[in-house]
């Protein structure tokens, strides 16, 4: 692993959507009729976000994902690919409509609410994601754990790359078929409810027991609360000094999962990583829009605001 942050590839796979947010003062009551303060229409979708957020960072990012043809007319191919996203393994079917996601905010809450239709990101499958011989990593995000199970058992899985997930709501679906998926994966990336709910689907008090199901790293996800990353050797806390005024929580998991990766390429470290992977969703949610990632130089401007501690370490 290097120290620069060119010459680090990608592969994200999962969602490509078109996200139409609203800015809400209040959550709206049954059979009620209330005036949005603001709007935001543009790409979203885990992987997608994921894939804007590492091309921002300076690496290079593949999407693997299904389209619907309305995509097109839309140019949401046009905008990835104008970020610098590669978008040769996005697959469009030109009968399925394009994955779609409202998203209702209440900043007064700092909270969301989401409505999604899957469209053409249900067809996706483990056979549409190729083997990308340049990759450093694969990135897994809100998909099906069936998908990583199919490519653990080809012969090229992780022969040379990282292979990480973010199962979001999976991790309620289908908690313990993303238990499953574990041993073929190298980090798990979640928000404490759904470390939680994976953990317990396995029997297990804490997250940190996940360790025991194959992954290197665990990283649970706590919002304003920072990040907590355990490995077999030790437990590091990531916190903020202070909370950012958030404006737009949508895609901030994404950032972190970015940032997290990239610096772990590019350092090997994994307190270094979480340290950018906190301070990249802390400047997410300063910006409006799923995908409308921060810039290297604004996550690097804010990792002195998040302090680390080692929690336990074994040895």
């Amino acid at each position: 692993m290097g120290s620069k942050s060119g010459g680090y590839t990608h592969v994200a796979v999962g969602n490509l959507n078109l996200d139409i947010s609203v800015v809400l003062d209040e959550y709206p009551l049954e059979d009620s009729h209330v005036f949005a303060r603001d709007s935001w229409i543009g790409l979203g979708g885990a992987a997608t976000n994921y894939s804007v957020a590492t091309a921002r960072l300076g690496h290079k990012a593949y999407l693997v994902a299904k389209a619907g043809g309305d995509a097109v007319k839309l140019g949401l191919l046009d905008k990835l690919a104008s970020k610098g996203v590669r978008i040769e393994f996005v697959q469009v079917s030109a009968s399925e409509p394009v994955g779609t996601v409202i998203v209702l905010l209440v900043p007064s809450r700092g909270t969301r609410t989401m409505v999604t239709i899957r469209g053409a990101n249900e067809k996706l499958s483990g056979r549409d994601v190729p083997y990308v011989d340049e990759a450093n990593i694969y990135h897994f995000a809100s998909v099906r754990p069936a998908i990583i199970n199919t490519l653990c058992s080809e012969p090229w899985w992780k022969s040379s790359f990282i292979a990480s997930y973010d199962p979001g709501g999976e991790a309620y679906r289908q908690p313990h078929n993303v238990l499953e998926s574990l041993p073929c994966i190298d980090i798990l990336m979640a928000n404490e409810r759904e470390a939680n709910t994976i953990a317990r689907a396995g029997g297990y008090a804490s997250p940190k027991e996940l360790l025991q199901e194959g992954p290197r790293v665990v990283v649970v996800k706590r919002g304003e609360g920072g990040a907590v990353a355990h490995t077999p050797d030790s437990t590091i806390e990531a916190r903020l000094l202070r909370a950012p005024h958030v404006i737009d929580v949508t895609g901030a998991g994404d950032a972190f999962d970015a940032a997290f990766n990239a610096w772990l390429l590019e350092t090997g470290s994994v307190e270094i990583a979480l340290r950018a992977a906190v301070s990249a969703g802390a400047a997410k949610v300063l910006r409006r829009g799923s995908a409308n990632m921060p810039s290297r130089s604004e996550v690097e401007s804010a990792m002195g605001g998040v302090a680390l501690r080692v929690v336990a370490k074994s040895g």
